[in-house]
């Protein structure tokens, strides 16, 4: 039988592009993830997973690879192929049979021992895979009964809670870190919203199912690359209620989108609550972070018509956290205050640093606990809202309280005849009383 030479078989596309992804992250051009979503391999997640793991191994690999000698004895070896494949290895496993692949199998075993224990033991990605796996059942394209059917076909069984016995750790199955900022919104259906950091999409198309495709959201992204991403994803998760615009939402005029309710702000961030840069942010990178998410919230809350802003990172750091939320109060103060969120996750543990007044009105998950990658989410609400809100409930108070009378009376009285007979009757015994005095 005949057999393709080795170096005629190709690289799996999955390792080719993720060494290249690798290859740009190290020269400093990028968040894994932003390059992620501009390359051109389709299985976003299995492409990122891999890549994380191969980043949060990436001294150990290194050291690895070095004393396995694959470089001295294998010279023309890409290096970042050599570690994507090396993070596989130690990881699920390598399949295929492509040159690259059968020639560091060869060195498999001097590459375990120098970094197997290091590789599990100091991998963040192995904390995250005793994480549930969540998934989000796009109602624009299925049902829920329908997602459950193909699951049962497929060897999972579906768990059911009793909602009275639920422990903090089986309510955390039930929500993923990212969907927060859309579950905690006000938005229903008819709903006008703007997302203004929106590629890649996942979050927009959220949105789109939580308002069942009525009302109007404008997504907007700048980068045209993720712009691309963002529209596609858009057209694949049929959120047919969407518009996709490729600006800058700062840029965004306040006067043609008047009409707006909700705004929801996720900016680019330093990403280290997915734990993909541990230490290395700068300072300084840290702030100009911050400088641009504050001139975003800013603009966010400057629309004359929008009642409710939320903001999000999946940032550890106060300074793109609350330090943000800090300075927009002080500036519409007078317009927004937070709302609570305590009150809208009942049970919820974790909430933003308490050194600041507000901070536990705003959320936070914690890697290590609430099993899923930090993030934070502030929720900005007009006080008009609010105060027409408590104005609503005075109102429906108060029409209680004089139903409440009115029955009263009607028990009393029976009829406003009998009322007439009884008042009369109370009037001539009090004229009695005071003739029989005289």
């Amino acid at each position: 039988m005949d057999t393709k030479p080795q170096h005629s078989v190709p690289v799996p596309r999955l390792y080719k592009e993720a060494s290249k992804i690798l290859r740009r992250y190290e020269n400093k051009e990028g968040a894994i993830k932003t390059l992620v979503y501009k390359g051109k391999y389709k299985n976003f997640g299995r492409i990122y997973g891999l890549l994380c793991k191969t980043v949060e191994n990436s001294a150990a690999i290194k050291a690895a690879l070095v004393e396995s000698s694959l470089y001295t004895n294998e010279p023309k070896f890409d290096p970042y192929l050599a570690q994507v494949l090396t993070a596989e290895m130690l990881g699920k496993g390598l399949l295929g049979d492509c040159k690259p692949i059968l020639t560091l199998l060869k060195y498999e075993g001097k590459i375990r021992s120098f970094a197997g224990s290091n590789f599990s033991r100091h991998s963040s990605h192995v904390m995250k895979d005793n994480c549930p796996r969540y998934v989000r059942v796009n109602t624009l394209k299925t049902s829920l009964s329908n997602v459950q059917y193909q699951l049962d076909n497929n060897g999972w069984s579906l768990q059911e809670y009793d909602p009275t016995q639920v422990t903090y750790s089986d309510f955390l199955k039930f929500i993923q870190a990212s969907c927060l900022p859309v579950l905690v919104s006000g938005i229903k259906p008819g709903s006008n919203v703007i997302d203004a950091c929106a590629a890649p999409g996942n979050k927009t198309s959220y949105i789109a199912a939580a308002i069942n495709n009525t009302g109007h959201v404008v997504a907007i992204e700048k980068d045209l690359e993720r712009y691309q991403t963002l529209q596609r994803l858009v057209v694949e998760r049929r959120a047919t209620c969407v518009t996709t615009l490729n600006q800058d939402f700062t840029r965004l005029p306040l006067d043609k989108y008047s009409q707006v309710e909700f705004i929801f702000v996720d900016p680019s961030c330093s990403s280290s609550g997915v734990n993909l840069h541990n230490d290395e942010v700068p300072e300084e990178r840290i702030r100009s972070l911050a400088c641009f998410q504050a001139h975003l919230l800013r603009h966010a809350l400057s629309f004359p018509s929008v009642q409710e802003v939320i903001y999000s990172t999946c940032s550890v750091y106060v300074q793109e956290n609350e330090e943000v939320v800090q300075n927009a109060l002080k500036e519409f103060q007078d317009q927004f205050e937070l709302e609570d969120l305590s009150e809208k996750l009942s049970g919820w543990k974790h909430f933003g640093n308490e050194s600041f007044v507000f901070g536990r009105r705003c959320l936070r998950t914690r890697t290590d606990v609430d099993k899923c990658h930090g993030f934070f989410v502030a929720k900005f609400v007009r006080i008009s809202k609010i105060c027409n809100r408590l104005t609503s409930v005075n109102k429906i108070d108060k029409k209680r309280k004089q139903q409440k009378s009115f029955k009263n009376l009607e028990i009393v009285s029976g009829n406003s005849k009998n009322l007439e007979s009884k008042l009369s009757e109370v009037v001539t015994c009090a004229k009695k009383k005071q003739k029989v005095k005289r």
